[in-house]
């Protein structure tokens, strides 16, 4: 695939800039897209439309500071994802993770399904946090990026998707 895009890019410098990008996000914009789809085919799908999009937004691309491009990427990613309307299957969420520290309903090994099931019921921007923080096991900085959102919001996020989870896993589970 790499040779078709940089066959179509016009100069030489493009050709270049593609090449390196190709190297530095094949394999990120891979693990988002299948975070996002749960699928490794449809990954392989996502990110090839992916660079298809970006590469009509060469010189836009070449504009941008590194982390404006990590974001620009991840959100063309996270859009072509999303067309394939589908959420993980699974998500590693740690136990310490959904742990209230007074019950033990997660004293034993989660049920990945029925935690990939609770985070589908989320609303998108905890969805998303979720997905970035143990999908792709980004830091709150490098979320903060990608939403356009400070790391002290990302945190509040995750910790709001987290008490939600946890409140729909003991709602599945008495339910």
């Amino acid at each position: 695939m790499l040779q078709l895009i940089v066959f179509a890019a016009v100069t030489d410098a493009q050709r270049d800039f593609l090449t390196l990008l190709y190297e530095d996000y094949r394999i990120p914009m891979w693990r988002y897209a299948h975070a996002i789809t749960g699928s490794p085919e449809t990954a392989d799908d996502v990110v090839q439309s992916a660079f298809v999009a970006l590469l009509g937004k060469i010189e836009l691309l070449e504009s941008l500071h590194p982390r404006q491009r990590d974001a620009y990427i991840a959100v063309t990613v996270r859009h072509l994802a999303v067309k394939c309307n589908q959420m993980p299957e699974s998500l590693t969420v740690d136990d310490q993770e959904l742990s209230t520290g007074d019950d033990h309903v997660y004293g034993q090994a989660l049920d990945r399904d029925q935690i990939g099931r609770a985070a589908r019921q989320l609303p998108e921007r905890y969805q998303a946090v979720i997905l970035l923080r143990y999908g792709l096991d980004q830091t709150h900085e490098q979320i903060g990026a990608v939403l356009g959102i400070t790391p002290g919001n990302v945190r509040v996020r995750l910790h709001r998707a987290l008490q939600q989870l946890r409140k729909l896993l003991r709602e599945d589970d008495h339910g």
